[in-house]
């Protein structure tokens, strides 16, 4: 992935080591640096999201990618977890689950909204480890009253989340933890298991995390993530994805050409342009060669889609495939005999084979210079400015030593006390960089609360905007006419406006948030920047005398940390007894009035009026109550993005910041005159020393040159 020769730069330190005897902790400094080097370079993850609506193919061409049938594969809602794939030389697969406190909290939130809606009581206390709650979960979702949670739509994602615990949970009740997360790790013959585990809801709903390893060309740090489908009917799973993209460096879209660009593109395409991921997508119209008989007519979706992509970016990079095909050839033989059905059929049509091939060799191509050169520069210029500076010092040293040695004298007081000087005030920099950079973490904790503050405020534009959506929420007019009795009408209508405000939050708010969060992040970076840079410069004093024809770099290039960012979202989940007590009132309130009226006699249209007044009400309440929750949620969440996110990530910098200067500190500490004293005094050695330490310059000289034309050249 990197152009740092890391392994070369380690054999040459190996070399010095060996002609400089005992005179090691110079080397031991740069070997310091060299590994902090390589373990930046393995922990930045180069993140490519393969995303798309359901159907598309997403998992096919990623399978097509890899070039093998890894990942689970066929119509329907597939894709319940994000899997995530990365190189290892030998394949294995991690899955995380959740614990049982985490289950268990999921399961009883769920059975209580269900239980009010259904007037059926909900237990107090739930835990699917005992087998008694496990059969009082199969009688509560067997009763007759439930029947209608699978006919409302809002009440869905409950419905399926208990299903899919009880039916999942003799399979997976080995893998949870009271507490804490768990890890499967499934290797060699086992490996395909894991393809149930991430397509079944059942064992979904019981995991957090998948990430599969397989030996492939790939860079170790470049991770894919094989996406959910962006209009899944569980809303979370679209959270899933966004922040996913929150995290990626490139996108690669999946269409389906049967279907084209659907509405459901059009939601994942503004998440796209709001992050600003638009210019690192690669298209992906998905060839259904059973729907295209003939070139013409491929070409044709092919034209209609490129269009409607031209509204959102000016010059799309779109590529037309079959990754079905595409996958099928790069198996071994003998394939299944439904492939090869399939093989034998579109051979008939070679001239949209033959555009296949072409496009599949252009998108790997891009690919290919995507994992392994453009987008991981990015995230490598800074270690390379780290390697350049070590590799500078290096060869300073060399070369010092070098020219000492020739000298018949013992190193000139004059040279030796400057040195001496330059390190004195190395320390001194370094204690007043410690102090400098203490003061500035102190600073930024308090402007990130001020700007978290002032995000979360009910008074801006973004914030404000959900506060004004359920203010201005309006019920559906079909719950007003429904024959459920009025508990369950209530919770109906509290489902209802969950569900709508939750698909309002992932369409509209939160790809805005993640763009406002990134640009504080920049300024943050920025900050430690302009504080940092004078201390790294004050590092290089004297070092035009001290580096002979290298490029002095001062602060190397810097990034916010990788801290996960969770989407925001509002279950509106305030306590359902309390929500109850507002509605219970109403309800009576409703029974006296109908009392009231039919005493008086008065007629039918004057009791419809009383009805429409009591909705209202109900309406009035329910915004109170959510807005409660609102205020509940988005407190939580700000506190969350101050401290966790945003002053973690400042801390980790800061971290790196003070490391990265010690480490340079250490380059910058050189006791020329104890070393070459030592070597001069064993003069019968000197001039095979001379010769290793010339061949250790040639080599250094070559090596960074190396470097710099393939950096040139990507």
């Amino acid at each position: 992935m990197s152009n740092i020769p890391v392994n070369e730069t380690r054999e040459i330190l190996q070399q010095l080591r060996v002609l400089l005897g005992q005179e090691t902790s110079q080397i031991d400094a740069w070997e310091k640096n060299l590994l902090a080097i390589e373990r930046r370079l393995n922990e930045q993850i180069l993140r490519m999201a393969v995303v798309g609506t359901i159907k598309a193919g997403k998992s096919t061409l990623v399978n097509a990618l890899l070039g093998q049938d890894i990942l689970r594969r066929g119509a329907g809602i597939l894709t319940a977890i994000i899997t995530r794939v990365r190189f290892a030389p030998e394949s294995r697969v991690s899955i995380w689950f959740k614990s049982h406190e985490v289950i268990r909290d999921e399961l009883e939130n769920a059975m209580m909204i269900l239980g009010e809606a259904a007037g059926v009581p909900p237990p107090t206390s739930f835990d699917l480890q005992k087998q008694a709650d496990h059969e009082i979960l199969e009688a509560f979702l067997d009763h007759q009253q439930l029947d209608f949670a699978e006919n409302h739509e809002s009440f869905s994602q409950e419905w399926i989340l208990l299903k899919s615990f009880l039916k999942g949970y003799d399979r997976i009740k080995t893998h949870i933890r009271p507490k804490e997360s768990n890890i499967l790790v499934l290797e060699n013959a086992r490996l395909s298991e894991h393809q149930a585990f991430v397509s079944m809801e059942e064992n979904a709903v019981y995991m957090k995390d998948v990430l599969l390893q397989i030996p492939f060309d790939l860079p170790r740090n470049f991770e894919i993530a094989d996406c959910q489908g962006s209009d899944s009917p569980n809303p979370n799973h679209f959270a899933m994805v966004q922040q996913y993209l929150a995290q990626s460096t490139v996108v690669v879209y999946a269409i389906s050409t049967r279907t084209g660009i659907r509405q459901a593109d059009l939601i994942l395409l503004r998440t796209l342009k709001q992050l600003n991921l638009l210019e690192q997508t690669l298209f992906v119209a998905n060839l259904d060669f059973n729907e295209h008989e003939t070139i013409n007519d491929a070409q044709r979706v092919l034209l209609q889609i490129r269009k409607d992509l031209s509204q959102w970016t000016e010059i799309p990079r779109l590529f037309g495939i079959s990754a079905l095909y595409q996958l099928i050839i790069s198996l071994p033989e003998p394939r299944p005999v439904r492939m090869e059905h399939h093989l034998k059929i579109w051979r008939d049509t070679p001239e949209l084979l033959a555009f296949h091939q072409e496009q599949w060799n252009n998108i790997k191509e891009c690919f290919n210079d995507i994992a392994h050169h453009s987008a991981s520069q990015a995230l490598i210029q800074s270690e390379q400015a780290h390697w350049q500076y070590m590799t500078a010092r290096i060869q300073n040293f060399v070369q010092t030593l070098i020219r000492e040695l020739n000298r018949d004298h013992q190193l000139s007081r004059e040279r030796q006390t400057r040195l001496d000087l330059h390190t004195e005030d190395v320390a001194t920099v370094l204690k007043a960089f410690e102090a400098s950079l203490d003061g500035a973490l102190k600073q930024l904790k308090q402007q990130i609360s001020q700007d978290v503050d002032q995000l979360f405020s009910k008074d801006t534009s973004l914030t404000g905007m959900i506060y004004d959506y359920v203010k201005n929420y309006q019920l559906p007019e079909s719950l007003t006419h429904s024959g459920d009795t009025l508990i369950a009408q209530m919770v109906i209508m509290y489902k209802t406006l969950q569900r709508h405000l939750m698909t309002f939050i992932m369409e509209d708010f939160n790809a805005p948030l993640i763009v406002k969060l990134k640009q504080y992040q920049q300024s943050y970076v920025e900050h430690l920047s302009r504080i940092s840079s004078p201390f790294f410069k004050a590092l290089n004093v004297n070092d035009e005398q001290l580096i002979l024809n290298q490029e002095v770099h001062d602060l190397p290039p810097l990034h916010f940390p990788d801290v996960s960012l969770s989407m925001f979202s509002s279950t509106l989940n305030y306590h359902t007894k309390e929500k109850m007590k507002s509605f219970l009132f109403l309800g009576k309130a409703l029974i006296q009035q109908k009392l009231h009226l039919k005493e008086k006699k008065v007629d039918e249209s004057d009791a419809e009026g009383v009805k429409s007044r009591f909705w209202k009400e109900a309406l009035i309440q329910l915004k109170k109550d959510a807005l409660k929750s609102l205020d509940f949620d988005v407190d939580n969440y700000r506190e969350n993005i101050k401290y966790m996110v945003l002053y973690e990530g400042v801390k980790q910098l800061a971290e790196t910041l003070l490391e990265d200067f010690r480490l340079k500190a250490q380059l910058s500490r050189t006791d020329f005159g104890t070393i070459i004293q030592n070597l001069q005094s064993s003069r019968d050695n000197t001039e095979t020393l001379l010769r290793g330490l010339n061949c250790v310059d040639s080599q250094l000289s070559k090596l960074v040159l190396t470097a710099q034309n393939q950096t040139s050249s990507v």
